[in-house]
């Protein structure tokens, strides 16, 4: 089940028993205040502060931020406001280069054959990631670039091979 409320420590010390009794599962408290804050009270009276944050698009999730007994409310809705802010700048930033290369050769192999792909997938795991693999996607500048392509000075082939990859 799911209610609404301000959530705080009058509403902490609430016991909840008629609304866990109407549902199968435990119960869930939005607060109205900050949406993506919640409080999960298990069938076993475990009470659990959660945010549901997004940190890339389409991937949402719920992070838990600690117990009753360990936290306060307003402990809490501090947490909860430093993750979704953490949240939204890594989301502005996009993704790292490894995320993305992950996701590029997903989407991609269906449009190579099993020998490109495989190629590409090896010269990417190699090559790339390993170089840009920490990096922001939207934050490799063109010198990084040309500083990838000479140190592959050893192995030029290798290098005009990866580069239309990258």
């Amino acid at each position: 089940m799911r209610i609404y409320a301000t959530i705080n420590e009058p509403l902490l010390r609430r016991s909840f028993r008629r609304e866990q009794e109407s549902g199968r599962s435990g119960l869930t408290v939005i607060d109205r205040d900050l949406p993506a804050v919640g409080l999960r009270v298990r069938k076993d009276g475990t009470r659990i502060f959660f945010v549901h944050v997004a940190r890339r698009p389409g991937a949402r999730r719920n992070i838990d931020l600690g117990t009753t007994d360990a936290i306060t409310a307003a402990e809490a809705r501090e947490k909860a406001v430093a993750t979704i802010a953490a949240a939204n700048a890594e989301r502005e930033a996009g993704p790292r280069f490894s995320e993305f290369a992950r996701e590029f050769l997903f989407r991609q192999a269906r449009r190579w054959k099993p020998s490109t792909r495989d190629s590409n997938r090896h010269l990417m795991e190699r090559y790339l990631v390993p170089f840009f693999g920490t990096l922001h996607v939207a934050d490799i500048p063109r010198a990084d670039v040309r500083r990838w392509f000479d140190a592959m000075s050893g192995a030029p082939g290798n290098a005009n091979w990866t580069l239309p990859v990258l």
